[in-house]
């Protein structure tokens, strides 16, 4: 398919504002099969500023920020982050996480889980330098996404009425493209948790 960078995620990001509210109610609580990366993530990075890139409605943000981590949340969508206000006491900004709004190594760890399936895949190693930046030398960062080789716009699962882009990967363009950037990467074993389906790695920044 023809990919429009700014066109298709436009358009995802008008899908997440009209479904915000059916999102929310239907992404509670953290997946069980997340939990202990978060806890890793937590334990790795002590009293460090950890960003969660893609909070959507908060679900993961509200875990990190409840264990009294130091945190803040980004999404491209407004209708999200206005879910998230609702039960998240840590900021949240709206940006773009191809072009993020912080200084560079500004924060010990990132967590972002579901978030680079949205943009188009060309822009996937745009997205891991920025991530690269931000992350301070010897920081952690935890990424998840729906393993696969397609993208595709499909409609939502969660009314129906929507369309949005959906680009999945496989494990060696998720590990092999951070690695690039200066990660030392592990790839996590998905295939006995909640996350079957999944690309899940931790990865820790090079120290400068």
């Amino acid at each position: 398919m023809g990919e429009d960078r700014v066109g298709l995620v436009a358009w995802s990001r008008y899908t997440y504002d009209a479904l915000a509210p059916a999102y929310a109610a239907a992404n509670q609580a953290i997946r069980s099969g997340l939990r202990r990366y978060a806890d890793r993530l937590l334990e790795h990075v002590g009293a460090g500023l950890v960003l969660e890139a893609g909070c959507g409605a908060g679900r993961d943000l509200r875990y990190l920020d409840d264990r009294g981590a130091t945190v803040i949340g980004m999404d491209l969508s407004a209708g999200m982050l206005a879910q998230c206000r609702k039960s998240v006491r840590a900021p949240v900004v709206q940006a773009d996480i191809r072009r993020i709004p912080l200084r560079t190594g500004a924060v010990a760890g990132c967590w972002c889980v579901a978030t680079v399936l949205h943009l188009p895949r060309k822009d996937l190693a745009v997205v891991f330098a920025e991530l690269a930046r931000v992350i301070a030398g010897g920081g952690m960062l935890v990424l998840g996404t729906q393993r696969g080789d397609t993208s595709a716009i499909e409609a939502d699962p969660y009314t129906g009425r929507y369309l949005r882009l959906m680009s999945r990967y496989p494990p060696s363009t998720v590990v092999d493209g951070l690695t690039a950037q200066g990660f030392h990467v592990r790839l996590e074993d998905t295939s006995d948790t909640d996350l079957r389906g999944w690309v899940l790695v931790t990865a820790l920044r090079h120290a400068a």
